[in-house]
């Protein structure tokens, strides 16, 4: 606001208007709603894991459109929240607790 040197004069507000009226109902207040009700109906953290994706699906759309290019980067990051969402996912204490048991398992019935 201080360092732009746009003035709100410049602006062709004819066509302007429907895209902010699309981004500001469409984009904004739908896209919340539509949320806030799926969230309702799944755990904290499934509806965390689809909102990390964001990012993901965003690039996937920005390449399939022909918007940005599919570059190394892309994937890297891409992968980078792939993996952190499984993470987030497994639960690695109940997989060693399972193991553990199986070993257990195995030692008493040689």
């Amino acid at each position: 606001m201080f360092v732009e040197t746009g003035q709100l004069a410049d602006i062709d507000w004819a066509d302007a208007i429907v895209p902010l009226l699309y981004m500001g109902i469409i984009c904004s207040f739908v896209g919340q709603t539509v949320q806030v009700l799926a969230q309702k109906r799944i755990s904290a953290t499934s509806a965390g894991l689809i909102m990390m994706l964001e990012d993901v699906f965003g690039s996937v759309f920005s390449v399939a459109f022909g918007l940005e290019a599919f570059t190394a980067k892309l994937v890297v990051g891409g992968i980078l929240i792939m993996l952190s969402i499984i993470l987030i996912e497994v639960n690695f204490k109940q997989i060693l607790i399972k193991n553990k048991e199986q070993i257990t398992e195995k030692k008493n019935s040689s």
